[in-house]
């Protein structure tokens, strides 16, 4: 299977929505955000795969996937993947490991949104510092990347909510006081 390295930048476009892609991406390093009209759906990084979703003919990709950061990948023929996936017992198996993946990330996300704000401010955050962040013992440091704005959005919510959540967290200990990125106390978020 013929397979190319390719590097993005941050702000370069993997794949846009509405579009027939050709390609398929494995995630090797970087962080990419998944939208839907200007909505973020979800993140993507390392070891995820851009544009498996559609991959079953020549649909158009559901998603634009942008560089949130410098990212590397490997590009695959859609075609070629199909083939792999499809005609092989093991490729069947991991097509339907995989979506059964995504599909649990959905109703994670889902489940989220039945809290009230707050909640799904502090579950979104450390699942995101889980995934991408920094773990030291006392706290939880997510990438700049993940800004106030990023998050309402993902969340649903205005900016000026989320700024004033974050306060708020910050005078309770939740939040350290950054402006830049967000630190998670561990100690706190345990107690939510």
């Amino acid at each position: 299977m013929h397979k190319e390295k390719v590097f993005f930048h941050k702000k370069d476009i993997l794949c846009l929505e509405d579009v027939v892609q050709d390609s398929i991406y494995f995630v090797q390093a970087g962080i990419c955000e998944s939208s839907k009209h200007g909505h973020t759906m979800s993140f993507i990084g390392k070891h995820d795969i851009v544009g498996i979703s559609d991959i079953l003919g020549n649909e158009e990709s559901f998603v634009s996937v942008i560089a949130l950061t410098d990212t590397i990948a490997w590009r695959f023929s859609k075609e070629e993947v199909m083939r792999k996936l499809m005609y092989s017992q093991e490729g069947a198996f991991y097509l339907y490991h995989y979506m059964k993946r995504m599909n649990i990330k959905l109703l994670e996300k889902y489940t989220l949104q039945t809290f009230d704000t707050r909640e799904q401010l502090i579950g979104i955050l450390t699942y995101l510092g889980q995934l991408y962040g920094e773990d030291e013992p006392n706290q939880m440091k997510l990438p700049k990347i993940f800004t106030k704005q990023i998050i309402a959005n993902y969340m649903g919510a205005s900016r000026q909510h989320i700024s004033r959540l974050c306060k708020q967290l910050e005078m309770e200990g939740v939040f350290e006081k950054d402006e830049h990125r967000f630190i998670l106390n561990k100690k706190e978020i345990a107690h939510v």
